[in-house]
């Protein structure tokens, strides 16, 4: 009897903490959908305003500036995310957040010299960027740390509300400065850079921080010194794995530039930037709801726990995924053609590749959280590292003859080569199951399917026109997607594989038999 009603209260607790992570997701969908539709709206916008070398531009600055970016925040808000949910009373949640605004400040401090210094050393044809570059760059900086405390806080409301306010005004602000003053693309820097900079006072405001001078103080700076080491020592170490994650991300870009010119990045940029826009709307909620769950849980000990979470969100994006990579296979000329300028939409084909890596990148993210747990960060930059050294090498023999294709598909190999590095080192640590299986039979129906829908397509189209043809393909998609759904009966998933092994089902559920 003692066993069925501690049953029922563990599935009871099961179920509420699955609600809560639920609600968490469902409350960062909002804050993930419009910048991600914003963003789209400014890729619309732009490429039939600039040229492709004028995108190409832009591009690169912004890849630059997100690079630096990189460096100068994730150390900080790693360690956020990993001291911050595991604080045990509000003492200790200060003392993190004094520490905070401390290392912010430094940074700050580190970023304007490094900048006044590097002005003279650029080349003369990018100096029009260089202010705007660097006011982002600050911008960006302070705007990803402080949104990190939102995140590790489950204020998941307030963080959708403020990246939507900051989505609008980056791109209000760039139209403004692009048709009414200077048709020119450091337009868009500068009015990215003014629409993040003007959200900092009300995020520091909303968060209660501490005055930066008050920190700096003579008398306070030993103490937030400590707390400065406590957070370089967990987060240094990941500045490595951050700077190998952006060169691999946005690496190919310079080689691009190198050896096929400014025009081509332009293309691949503006295809790349549609479809990450759509991983982003599928990765974002998620990642930023489950961080603080999947770190309390290893917090208070539970490896089990830990390890049905990370299973079931596995299996969750291996299933959608792979569907989302098929609907772009069939659909990626008629995305550019809706959303790119003419001299664009010759890139469509990269868009599927540069999904499926991304994706796979994503899997191993996750698969690299019980490194991450245990503080195995040197074991995560020497993964990290040798995919990035595997793009820039593939991307060193392959770009300069095949271009932008190459690029891509270097791209979805170096990210899968991550992937499966991260599983093998993760496992040893924190052992998860997926239903293999059901996922392969599920991608090889989903892979046959929508080539099957393309080669019907082209028949179609040839004989009866295009719109004939993307009307009936759009129609065999929905049958496809909702017959891989069905068959994995994917609506009562979470229901039926629950985060801690307990079955609804189970025998701890019967009455025992007297």
């Amino acid at each position: 009897m003692n066993l069925g009603i501690e049953s029922r209260m563990g599935n009871q607790l099961v179920y509420s903490r699955l609600n809560n992570l639920i609600r968490q997701i469902v409350t960062y969908i909002p804050g993930s959908l419009l910048p991600a539709l914003l963003a789209l709206l400014s890729t619309v916008i732009f490429t039939r305003i600039f040229n492709v070398m004028e995108y190409g531009e832009y591009s690169l600055v912004l890849s630059t500036v997100t690079f630096i970016v990189a460096l100068a925040a994730q150390w900080i808000s790693q360690s956020v995310n990993r001291y911050l949910p595991c604080a045990g009373n509000m003492e200790e949640r200060a003392a993190i957040t004094e520490t905070i605004v401390f290392c912010q400040s430094i940074m700050v401090i580190t970023l304007l010299l490094g900048g006044a210094l590097g002005f003279e050393l650029i080349p003369a044809r990018w100096k029009i960027y260089y202010g705007a570059g660097l006011l982002l760059t600050i911008g960006m900086f302070l705007l990803n740390t402080l949104n990190s405390v939102f995140q590790a806080g489950m204020r998941a409301r307030e963080y959708t509300v403020y990246a939507l306010a900051n989505s609008v005004l980056k791109l209000v602000v760039s139209l403004i400065l692009v048709l009414g003053i200077q048709r020119h693309p450091v337009g868009m820097i500068q009015g990215a850079a003014l629409g993040t900079v003007v959200m900092v006072p009300t995020l520091w405001k909303k968060l209660g921080l501490t005055n930066p001078l008050l920190v700096l103080r003579a008398q306070a700076f030993r103490r937030q010194w400590a707390g400065f080491k406590q957070f370089a020592g967990y987060g240094v170490p990941m500045i490595g794995w951050f700077l190998s994650a952006q060169l691999l991300m946005l690496g190919d870009r310079y080689i691009i530039q190198m050896y096929r010119g400014t025009a081509e990045v332009g293309i691949y940029a503006a295809n790349y930037v549609l479809i990450t826009g759509a991983i982003g709307l599928l990765c974002a909620p998620i990642s930023l709801a489950a961080h603080p769950f999947l770190m309390k849980a290893w917090g208070d000990g539970s490896r089990e726990q830990t390890a049905k979470w990370l299973g079931t969100i596995t299996e969750w994006f291996l299933t959608v995924g792979m569907l989302l990579v098929c609907v772009t296979w069939i659909f990626s000329r008629d995305i550019a053609l809706l959303f790119l300028g003419q001299n664009y939409r010759q890139g469509h084909f990269i868009m599927p590749i540069i999904l499926a890596g991304l994706i796979s990148w994503q899997l191993g993210i996750y698969a690299h959280k019980p490194l991450e747990f245990a503080e195995k960060t040197r074991r995560m930059m020497g993964l990290i590292f040798l995919a990035a050294g595997m793009n820039l090498t593939l991307n060193y023999c392959l770009v300069p003859r095949y271009g932008y294709a190459a690029a891509a598909c270097n791209s979805l190999i170096s990210f899968t080569a991550y992937n499966v590095m991260a599983h093998i080192s993760g496992r040893r640590i924190l052992s998860w199951k997926i239903n293999c299986g059901a996922i392969l039979r599920s991608a090889l129906i989903s892979l046959a399917g929508a080539w099957l829908i393309i080669q019907i397509r082209g028949q179609v189209e040839t004989g009866f026109g295009y719109l004939t043809a993307f009307f009936a393909a759009v129609f065999s998609a929905f049958v496809l997607v909702g017959g891989v759904i069905y068959m994995n009966n994917y609506f009562s998933f979470l229901k039926r594989k629950e985060p801690d092994g307990l079955s609804v089902k189970s025998a701890g559920n019967k009455m025992p038999r007297q």
